[in-house]
């Protein structure tokens, strides 16, 4: 059985610009040509999947029901191409107990969560069959720990729509 691979982006700083903090769905702007760069992953035969820390809601920047709203306008305005969009609510920072928690990057939890949601939906993939593309270095550790290959979002940008797709 060949594998499905699995394209899973960073979103702020990797798929939206993060000149401002995405708090809401008013602040997503995506960078220019990434909808392109996705699609041609999505023609290619890609699943694509969001993996994103978003511990402003830990912080009480923004609520989830508004973080979710963000994800869904990122959708939206990457043509409805993400397969899944998985999140961290988290924050290191937050006394809380319930922030010490698995998800948060670097840590893998997010990762082994869409390898299940894709088994449960029949899809078969591996580490190595996938790319995990982002801009900070929780996102390459995580990558790295989830034997994922990694790629810098400016160096994604910048190689364009994945070529044979």
């Amino acid at each position: 059985m060949k594998p499905t691979p699995v394209l899973f982006l960073d979103l702020d700083g990797t798929v939206r610009d993060n000149k401002k903090f995405v708090n809401g769905p008013g602040d997503v702007e995506i960078y220019e040509g990434v909808v392109d760069i996705i699609r041609s992953y999505k023609e290619g035969g890609w699943k694509v999947v969001a993996i994103s820390n978003q511990g402003g809601i830990a912080m009480g920047h923004t609520t989830e029901s508004e973080a979710n709203r963000a994800l869904m306008e990122t959708n939206r305005q990457c043509a409805n191409l993400f397969d899944g969009m998985l999140y961290c609510p988290h924050h290191p920072d937050n006394p809380d107990p319930e922030n010490k928690c698995i998800c948060r990057k670097p840590k893998i939890g997010n990762i082994v969560r869409a390898f299940s949601q894709l088994a449960n939906a029949g899809i078969y993939t591996y580490p190595l069959a996938c790319l995990f593309v982002g801009d900070q270095e929780s996102d390459k550790k995580c990558a790295e720990d989830a034997h994922i290959p990694f790629m810098w979002a400016k160096e994604w940008r910048a190689k364009g729509p994945l070529k044979d797709a």
